[in-house]
């Protein structure tokens, strides 16, 4: 038992005594988030990865949580993922504007049978963005 306690112990000291690269983590400074040397900046409707080293925009993101995955991949040196992050960003695009359409229309129909089918793309649109939300986030997360 006192051996079982000992490693618990030596786990948790070591767990603590890791060193954690505080960089990756992001942090609002002004009117931008930073991720280690990049920051993301809203312009209008998107979203802007920025370079602070060589102050070169990298990407321009229709979701802030795309930027944050492409910010924080690209801080921690892995270029692999980018292109997914960026189709993930115009999949939800995609998807989220079809749903403002659908809301309008299923707002606005007297047609009920139009509604009824708008319905049914909503919560689909609805689904997949959703799904391209959680997807981005796994990235965030990784």
């Amino acid at each position: 038992m006192a051996e079982v306690h000992n490693h618990v112990i030596q786990e948790l000291h070591d767990l603590l005594n890791r060193s954690i690269d505080v960089s990756h983590f992001p942090y609002k400074k002004g009117n931008s988030i930073r991720i280690g040397g990049y920051a993301i900046r809203k312009k209008k409707s998107q979203y802007i990865v920025i370079d602070c080293k060589d102050n070169k925009i990298i990407e321009q993101c229709f979701s802030q949580t795309a930027a944050i995955a492409l910010a924080k991949r690209l801080s921690k040196g892995i270029e692999e993922y980018t292109d997914d992050i960026m189709q993930l960003d115009q999949k939800l695009m995609k998807h989220y504007i079809d749903c403002i359409f659908y809301s309008h229309t299923i707002d606005n129909t007297k047609d009920e049978w139009k509604r009824s089918s708008t319905i049914d793309r909503y919560d689909i649109a609805k689904d997949k963005v959703e799904d391209a939300t959680a997807a981005l986030e796994d990235h965030i997360f990784r």
